[in-house]
């Protein structure tokens, strides 16, 4: 796994979507190899004791795997689909690169002079209103003034600028943490499939597929691009 200095013209919100989509399927495969292994073992074991047990449980073990295997099939799609997208904005290579990056980062950039535009803009890229972010770095209470002239501030270029970088710098930055996370819930799915019992077996499937599911949905819904874009000047 390598560390990306990105340079690209394709937004370090689609990048951040690509990897994150990647290693949720990449997770997602994992565990569905682990359930069918342990599932068929749990069968076999079932089925030489009695045969119509055997027939049930088998039965019963499908239903669950098709639950991780739709919730795997959607991570795919979410992959292919992030994919497409990133390497139409720059290329397969660099589509190729960020889904198989450990960490990212934006070039550096330089805080600004003026140290309340500065606080204003770091407000902003965590995730404030224009107006709260105003009130926040000038003291003064939240209202149509400081309404009227966040909405200002946050229409210079500069200043949104670095709003853009320091966002994208902390969605970036979130990467790392989050393929520990998918990794820890990946292995304590898989400890419990592999120690379980037949029925909590099943349990922990449907709860792997479930996080799945939320996960992907969660991504399909983030914005493909960065959201300060949508402030123009004059607008």
């Amino acid at each position: 796994m390598q560390q990306r200095r990105i340079m690209s013209p394709a937004s370090p919100a689609s990048l951040w979507r690509l990897r994150v989509a990647y290693l949720t399927w990449k997770s997602s495969l994992t565990v569905l190899n682990a359930y069918q292994e342990r599932a068929l073992l749990l069968v076999s074991a079932t089925g030489r004791r009695n045969a119509l047990s055997g027939a049930l449980v088998s039965l019963e073990a499908q239903i669950h795997m098709l639950n991780i295997m739709a919730a795997t099939w959607a991570a795919q799609q979410s992959f292919r689909r992030l994919f497409k997208e990133v390497e139409l904005a720059s290329s397969t290579e660099e589509a190729t690169c960020a889904a198989n990056a450990e960490s990212m980062e934006m070039p550096a950039s330089q805080p600004l002079k003026n140290l309340r535009h500065e606080a204003f803009a770091q407000r902003i890229a965590a995730r404030a209103s224009a107006t709260a972010a105003y009130a926040d770095a000038y003291g003064r209470p939240r209202d149509n003034v400081a309404a009227v002239r966040g909405g200002q501030l946050i229409r210079k270029v500069n200043i949104r600028e670095r709003a853009m970088a320091l966002e994208a710098e902390n969605a970036l930055a979130s990467l790392p943490t989050i393929r520990k996370v998918l990794e820890g819930v990946e292995a304590r799915t898989i400890e419990r499939i592999n120690n379980a019992q037949i029925n909590n077996v099943f349990v922990a499937a449907d709860r792997f597929a479930e996080f799945v599911g939320k996960l992907n949905k969660a991504i399909e819904a983030m914005p493909a691009h960065d959201r300060l874009k949508s402030y123009v000047r004059g607008s």
